[in-house]
């Protein structure tokens, strides 16, 4: 029955809202407040002030950056490692776990 109805309410299925404004440009909803939107939904019974939402942002954007330079670190070394490897054509194996 729940399916039906959100065959008959199409609305409903929407994962992000946005806003038209009078020139009918779609504009999305800043990242703060779709935080805010999840935090309010997810932790019901807590209060996040704005300054607070703030910090859990930079926390996740810290983390983010932390994981992208990871990631680039890790692909570079990796390049260099094969090029060398295949450049220089050891005749063993050195273990780099």
């Amino acid at each position: 029955m729940d399916d039906l109805r959100l065959l008959a309410n199409p609305y409903l299925l929407a994962s992000e809202k946005i806003t038209v404004n009078k020139e009918n440009k779609i504009e999305e909803i800043p990242i703060h407040q779709k935080l805010k939107i999840f935090l309010n939904d997810s932790y019901k019974n807590i209060y996040f002030s704005d300054k607070k939402i703030k910090m859990i942002q930079n926390l996740i954007e810290d983390q983010i950056d932390d994981i992208i330079i990871d990631t680039i670190v890790s692909k570079c070394l990796d390049d260099i490692i094969k090029e060398v490897c295949e450049n220089n054509k050891f005749d063993f194996c050195i273990p780099f776990d």
